[in-house]
């Protein structure tokens, strides 16, 4: 049976939408860990919620670290608090270093 589709709301070949996922009882929070829009493979993470019958999406790209990020490779949430694992980061001029994102959902 299938319930329903969740696609990003700006979908390009190659981002890898969904290849982290964490689901609760009304939330979805997903990965897209080559979305390019913030630069070369900086990732983003999506985080939809239901209300009745709508869904509410919000994406998250981090700025701050803008390409070979990788955001989103693992995602993770406890109520609206969204953990992205983000293991391509740059960190104080260490590439590939990792970092861990603590984001907000909507």
């Amino acid at each position: 049976m299938h319930a329903a589709e969740l696609p990003a709301t700006d979908p390009e070949a190659g981002d890898l939408f969904g290849i982290s996922v964490a689901l609760g009882s009304d939330t979805a929070v997903v990965g897209a860990v080559w979305d390019d829009d913030n630069g070369g493979f900086s990732g983003t993470v999506w985080a939809f919620r239901r209300t009745d019958e709508i869904v509410g999406a919000r994406r998250s790209a981090d700025r701050r670290r803008a390409s070979q990020g990788s955001r989103g490779s693992s995602v993770a949430f406890d109520g609206d608090t969204v953990v992205a694992g983000s293991p391509g980061a740059t960190v104080t001029g260490m590439a590939d270093a990792g970092v861990i994102d603590i984001v907000h959902a909507p």
